[in-house]
């Protein structure tokens, strides 16, 4: 099954979610934490449907928690 259309389905409903709660709770951090991970996740969803072969969707995970968790005790 092609996961690339719910994926972006997901992407889009998390977006207008995520836009909602920034204007309503006003954290530019959590702003700016939220819109890059967003963003990350909508750019390896379109280079898998490009079929670039070097990030798949769920990958880019691996490389976000490296540094959260050289932090976390």
């Amino acid at each position: 099954m092609n996961w690339n259309l719910p994926l972006l389905l997901v992407l889009a409903f998390s977006l207008i979610e995520g836009i909602w709660r920034s204007i309503k709770q006003r954290y530019l951090a959590d702003t700016l934490v939220f819109f890059s991970i967003w963003g990350l996740a909508l750019i390896t969803v379109i280079a898998d449907m490009l079929q670039f072969s070097g990030l798949r969707p769920l990958d880019w995970i691996g490389f976000v928690m490296q540094p959260i968790n050289k932090f976390m005790p």
